[in-house]
């Protein structure tokens, strides 16, 4: 049995005069994406390390307390010091109902800073289970905001 001809043509010596010959082109360094500059703000780094969330303007902390007294949460969110970021308070119920809409409050109650008489003896809680205010004589969890006061 003879052997089947090759598709390839054997290499010659010499090039082939009428084929252009291909001119290379400078190759280009291969540039990589520079790291993420420094936050500029404790704002931002807190927000970059996940200690916090924002909605808007509005900072939240990270994540819910247990149940506590109005009394307390109002304390513990005056006292609350968040990667150097101070002056916390409660929310007032039109954000707690936004930070609902925004997944960032779970189905529980949360105290909040609004007034549930006129005198500001109680205040509201807010149900995120229900989508809905109301006052509360047992412990609330608590969220804490940060940011100008809510409408």
């Amino acid at each position: 049995a003879s052997p089947e001809p090759s598709a390839t043509p054997e290499p010659s010596a010499k090039p082939d005069a009428s084929l252009p010959l291909a001119t290379a082109k400078p190759l280009r360094p291969v540039t990589r994406a520079a790291p993420p500059s420094p936050p500029r703000t404790r704002v931002l780094k807190a927000l970059r390390d996940r200690n916090i969330r924002a909605l808007d303007v509005l900072l939240v902390t990270r994540r819910a307390t247990k149940p506590m007294s109005q009394g307390a949460a109002v304390a513990h969110c005056d006292g609350l010091d968040i990667a150097g970021l101070a002056q916390w308070r409660l929310p007032e119920i039109g954000e707690l109902a936004s930070l609902t809409d925004a997944g960032l409050v779970g189905g529980g109650y949360y105290w909040s800073a609004t007034p549930a008489d006129t005198f500001g003896d109680s205040r509201m809680a807010w149900s995120g289970a229900k989508r809905q205010a109301g006052t509360r004589a047992k412990s609330s969890a608590v969220i804490c905001v940060r940011g100008d006061r809510g409408a």
